[in-house]
């Protein structure tokens, strides 16, 4: 015999759905009757379950077939509740319920059984009566799931204390919108097949900042359609967009508004053919990156993409520099990233081991850089960018060097990223170095790793100079000096 038991917070609850055909035809209905059981032990609370079993399982096997019908048959599990008085109940409480009617309890259904058998006989000698009480409910009552979200995402503003400015409710949107606008129908009505839609369109979903054309179709226009994988938004945004539709179906199951927990549906959402990673440059690609032309740039998106080459640093880093972050360290020009100097709180690295210095190449320092620095020594910022809450400082630059590298003809699998990738590769393929004699200027050092703090501490800085001025690329360097 199935226990039925829910273990909320170290106590175990009676779990039970009502029947599919009853919430059809009565949507106002709870879909689950769930009571708490007072105990935090288990053969405890089988026992308990056990003869709410008898109850629930003789009651409904026949009886559940009219609105009258349906509120006689509960009759005993109201009893249950005017007896306990809410969820807060000790387990004697318990006790002294079922010595009053559990323990005979099959008398009690016995009484009730013939009571409704005389009700559905007079029910059915009245064709009219029966006519008119099958006759299903045509309007739904239980709330819609899409009518629910504003409600969740206060719940979820309060529970995890969001700011102003704060992006979090923007993301749960975008990503609820998928889930809604496809499968939109009242909550307690929602089924594993609605779920299964969902994550099929998830991980089709595509990228409508590099394909903007995907942008004019409906969601329901991309679940039908056939889109090329490289359209598609990468896995690790999959599995965020998929995380919080979990959240949200989390939140019905746990408030009542569904009777089942779906979330398990959308769990390990991966493709199983996984879109590639980017790519690092070739050196083909960057000859036509950095041509004849780029010294035309504005000086934000001219040493941007630069010093990505030549330090691996990620594009945050890069933006959220102030013109006090380059400075010298043992007569050597550095990068400090995230610097606390200024005091901007809105600075921020994706893991503790990114706080670093990393040194200016020769070929930043040739091309004029420390000048552009000292041009914006009264700047807030070394570069004219500005900040949001979901992107840093680096919002509009990624997006600009997207539209210039396919204007130059370059788009095959590359992004502002690969300058990260370019580098690296070339630390480990081209030169031949173990990843411990770079992990700490390139941000890579996993955090807490005390082989790798304990190398760097004591490596020279100038050691950490002369290989990043190693870093040499096939570019017309005085060509593209402005």
């Amino acid at each position: 015999m199935a226990d039925y038991l829910l273990n909320r917070g170290g106590t175990f609850y009676y779990n039970r759905r009502i029947p599919t055909s009853i919430l059809l035809k009565f949507p106002s209905t709870s879909p689950v009757l769930r009571i708490s059981l007072g105990t935090g032990r288990k053969s405890e609370a089988k026992t308990l379950s056990n003869k709410l079993n008898i109850m629930f399982d003789d009651l409904a096997k026949i009886y559940f077939e009219t609105p009258g019908e349906y509120a006689e048959a509960l009759t005993m599990f109201n009893r249950f509740e005017q007896a306990t008085c809410g969820t807060n109940v000790s387990v004697k409480r318990y006790k002294e319920f079922f010595e009053k009617y559990g323990d005979d309890a099959a008398d009690q259904i016995g009484k009730v059984r013939r009571v409704l058998e005389v009700r559905r006989n007079e029910m059915l000698q009245n064709p009219v009566v029966h006519s008119a009480v099958q006759s299903p409910v045509a309007t739904p009552q239980s709330p819609l799931i899409s009518s629910l979200i504003d409600k969740f995402i206060d719940y979820q503003r309060r529970k995890s204390n969001w700011g102003k400015g704060n992006s979090s409710e923007d993301k749960y949107r975008n990503a609820l919108k998928y889930f809604v606008e496809l499968t939109d129908k009242p909550s307690n009505l929602l089924t594993k097949a609605d779920i299964v839609k969902v994550k099929e369109l998830l991980m089709k979903v595509p990228d409508t900042r590099r394909y903007q054309y995907y942008s004019k179709l409906s969601i329901k226009e991309l679940h039908t359609k056939t889109i090329p994988i490289e359209h598609t938004i990468s896995n690790n945004t999959i599995k965020q967009h998929a995380d919080r539709i979990v959240t949200y179906l989390n939140w019905l199951f746990d408030n009542d508004y569904c009777s089942e927990n779906l979330s398990k549906t959308l769990g390990g959402i991966v493709r199983t053919t996984r879109k590639q990673g980017k790519e690092p440059y070739t050196p083909d690609q960057l000859k036509k990156l950095f041509n004849e032309n780029y010294n035309l740039i504005d000086d934000t998106h001219y040493w941007i993409p630069l010093i990505a080459l030549h330090t691996g640093a990620r594009i945050n880093e890069i933006c959220q520099l102030d013109p006090k972050d380059i400075k010298q360290v043992d007569g050597i020009w550095v990068f400090d990233i995230m610097s606390s100097e200024t005091g901007d709180i809105n600075k921020r690295v994706k893991r503790e081991s990114s706080k670093r210095i990393i040194p200016v190449h020769h070929r930043i320092l040739e091309l004029g850089f420390l000048n552009y620095v000292k041009c914006r020594e009264k700047k807030r910022k070394l570069f004219d960018v500005s900040y949001t809450e979901r992107n840093g400082y680096s919002g509009s630059i990624g997006t600009h060097w997207i539209r210039y590298q396919e204007k130059c003809g370059v788009s095959e699998n590359v992004s502002f990223h690969s300058f990260r990738k370019t580098v690296i590769n070339y630390f480990n393929q081209t030169l031949e170095l173990p990843e411990i004699a770079h992990a700490y200027y390139t941000g890579h050092a996993a955090e807490g790793n005390e082989g790798i703090k304990s190398y760097t501490s004591k490596k020279p800085l100038d050691d950490a100079k002369k290989m990043f001025d190693r870093l040499e690329y096939d570019i017309n360097y005085q060509q593209i000096k402005k």
